[in-house]
């Protein structure tokens, strides 16, 4: 069965963007530093919002090759990569359903808060692994919203990597 993971990157004071929605302040520390494509290798599936999707594809070609990917929206999605579907919000319940029977990996929840927000509330997340990088972005958007549920974790893991950056791994109950 595979485990729906969000793993993500977030600022020692709680935010994943600045204010304009800009990730320039995770510059100095590379996601390769973080062994992102070997996190990658093992993960068959990924979920988004369309935020996420739409900063994606301004970033030039599409990064995740012909994976299946899930972009919760309500909005169609034109011309999506290979192997992008549209889901809406209201269907993840029957998504999170076919999520849990992949066989060719993991399930990667990429994205932001309202994302993290719809999967806690479906009972979807199995893993939350924030990376905290050693840097206050002040005005920004935080992880988590107003819309979060409360929801008590386990912590699994933690490691101190050399560039200060803490990797942080807790199951969700």
């Amino acid at each position: 069965m595979a485990l729906i993971r969000a793993q993500l990157a977030v600022s020692v004071d709680g935010r994943i963007a600045d204010a304009r929605g800009g990730v320039g302040w995770l510059e100095p520390f590379p996601a390769e530093d973080f062994g992102l494509q070997e996190f990658l290798n093992g993960i068959g599936t990924l979920v988004m919002g369309r935020a996420t999707y739409d900063q994606m594809q301004g970033f030039g070609p599409w990064p995740h090759g012909k994976k299946h990917t899930l972009v919760l929206t309500t909005r169609a999605l034109g011309s999506a990569p290979a192997g992008v579907e549209a889901v809406r919000p209201v269907d993840l319940g029957a998504a999170v359903a076919v999520l849990r029977g992949e066989t060719g990996g993991d399930v990667w929840v990429v994205g932001g808060q309202r994302t993290l927000a719809a999967m806690l509330a479906a009972d979807a997340l199995d893993r939350l692994e924030p990376y905290l990088i050693p840097v206050l972005v002040g005005d920004g958007i935080p992880l988590f919203g107003p819309d979060t549920l409360p929801r008590r974790l386990d912590a699994i893991h933690a490691t101190t990597l050399a560039t200060g950056v803490v990797r942080l791994v807790y199951a969700v109950r």
